[in-house]
């Protein structure tokens, strides 16, 4: 394996949302909930995403502090790593999406969305379909995807990029025969084996859309056409108070538009917290975190019918067996 390949393999694996390990963070780490009390600290861990680029820009320029509350961004590896400490009462919150926040409810995690740090734009993909070096080179777009068959594409079950793939092939109409599933679940390897092009296809996020293409592969379909919270942050039942939700979004909202104002500024914290691929660190254009048509310029909160859709694709696929009370997915 060559310096490149590495670097890729290395990104992806940070970026696993899946992992069959336990909890692996040290108690050193994340405090007891006790502790938490008595410091009055709230740790919020964060998977290796890009949006997470905002929570650390608001801990790196003292923004909490400055709203008054204390606030400590916690890496994590895996959302199996985040849900056990969730559960565990260890940490106050978490990144995360509609399904993870409905999921965990419905399995006795009392907690809600506080805040969108990823929407769809119409100028910024985030989810996408990507084909292979070797697929791209015989199928150039998405109408000529919808009349191939037994189309090779990674599935992983219960996440949001199989929730994303299924918005393709319902919006897209796409025919049955075309996609062939094959279940990957670990993203290093879905990557290794497109990049490869020992598979055809796989719905993929930024910024390894953008390493994909520079790597030969073809992006055939995006979510820029959607209006679709994406990912999010989930607090504790203890945390879900107007003194501390407020100001943690007003921090969010001053990281957001203070990235947006003066990206470069940024882009070295963003490389060093490992959330762009040492490929294209440098050259990455990074999404607006700000600017929506909301009060503080955020991303808009998911609305009911954004957790029913959430809820009811969930049941579909067998992945929860009761639904939650709808209106208390997310914090208003």
């Amino acid at each position: 394996m060559n310096i490149a390949q590495k670097n890729i393999v290395d990104f992806a694996k940070r970026r696993l949302f899946a992992a069959a390990a336990g909890l692996l963070v040290a108690g050193s780490i994340l405090s007891s909930p006790a502790a938490n009390a008595a410091a009055e600290q709230a740790q919020i861990a964060v998977l290796p995403a890009i949006d997470a680029a905002v929570l650390y820009a608001a801990e790196n320029d003292g923004l909490f502090e400055k709203e008054g509350i204390n606030v400590k961004i916690v890496p994590f590896k895996s959302a199996l790593e985040l849900t056990a400490a969730m559960r565990a009462g260890r940490i106050a919150g978490h990144y995360s999406n509609l399904m993870t926040t409905v999921t965990q409810r419905v399995n006795g995690i009392d907690s809600a969305v506080v805040v969108t740090t990823w929407h769809t734009s119409p100028k910024d993909r985030a989810f996408g379909l990507a084909l292979s070096p070797a697929t791209a080179k015989k199928i150039a777009n998405l109408d000529e995807l919808k009349k191939a068959q037994g189309v090779t594409t990674a599935r992983s079950s219960g996440t949001i990029t199989d929730r994303m793939l299924d918005v393709l092939i319902e919006n897209e109409k796409v025919a049955d025969t075309v996609l062939k599933p094959v279940e990957v679940s670990q993203i290093p390897i879905r990557l290794q084996m497109l990049n490869a092009s020992r598979l055809d296809s796989a719905l993929f996020y930024e910024p390894l859309l953008t390493l994909i293409e520079k790597k030969g592969g073809r992006v055939v379909w995006d979510d820029r056409g959607l209006d679709k919270p994406l990912s999010m942050v989930a607090l504790r039942k203890e945390y879900l108070k107007p003194e501390f939700v407020l100001p943690f979004r007003r921090a969010l909202a001053e990281a957001a538009r203070r990235i947006d104002a003066d990206p470069e500024k940024y882009r070295p914290l963003i490389a060093k917290k490992g959330l762009l691929p040492p490929d294209i660190a440098q050259t990455y254009v990074l999404p607006k975190f700000s600017g929506f048509a909301t009060e503080d310029g955020l991303p808009p909160l998911p609305t009911r019918d954004d957790v029913k859709e959430a809820v009811d694709w969930l049941v579909q696929n067998g992945l929860i067996k009761k639904t939650p009370e709808l209106d208390a997915v997310v914090y208003r």
